[in-house]
């Protein structure tokens, strides 16, 4: 499934792997097509809220019961971000969420 999610939104978006495979060291390029991969996967998963902002509640409750306290901090601290559109809320939600632990991070 995360495979093939991949796939979809790489195309969506338009996304580089070099720019998703920045993202993997810890880099987040201001790349439209970047921002628009993540906003694909969050409207995959019907994870943003009716005013725009990513319910990162909802995103921990995908992580298996004896993951998520390991991941709870990340998600408690990213509530609320919204930018300009989808795709710069998407954005800045998985930045928060690498920031918020960089050795956790990761994406699909």
């Amino acid at each position: 499934m995360a495979e093939e999610l991949r796939k979809v939104c790489m195309v969506e978006s338009g996304v580089s792997l070099e720019n998703l495979d920045l993202v993997m060291k810890g880099q987040f390029p201001d790349d439209r097509a970047l921002k628009c991969y993540f906003k694909c996967q969050f409207e995959t998963y019907h994870l943003f809220t009716e005013d725009d902002t990513v319910d990162s509640s909802t995103v921990l409750s995908f992580f298996p019961s004896d993951l998520q306290d390991r991941y709870k901090h990340i998600f408690e601290n990213c509530f609320d971000i919204k930018g300009a559109d989808r795709c710069e809320t998407a954005f800045m939600t998985h930045l928060c969420y690498h920031n918020a632990d960089p050795e956790l991070y990761f994406i699909m």
